[in-house]
């Protein structure tokens, strides 16, 4: 597992980067979801944030956890795509 941000703000402003980042003209029709979930950090369980398209075969999460994570990481550091 990656780093952790520490603010779902931070969360969701990684996750549309990463949705815009990958839009294709087959995309542009579909609609994108970002929901919660339990992900794992550096420190053990958290909540993370996941992003995807509907009908899409891959997703986006990002850990958010307020002892281990940094709004100041790299979208690299934090971004795990599945």
């Amino acid at each position: 597992m990656k780093t952790a941000v520490k603010t779902e703000e931070r969360a969701i402003e990684i996750l549309n980067q990463w949705l815009n980042d990958n839009l294709t003209e087959e995309l542009l029709s579909t609609n994108t979801v970002i929901e919660d979930l339990e992900t794992k950090c550096e420190c053990g369980t958290t909540q993370g944030m996941r992003a995807f398209y509907e009908g899409g075969k891959i997703f986006a999460v990002v850990a958010i956890c307020d002892s281990c994570g940094d709004d100041d990481n790299s979208i690299s550091d934090v971004l795990n795509v599945y």
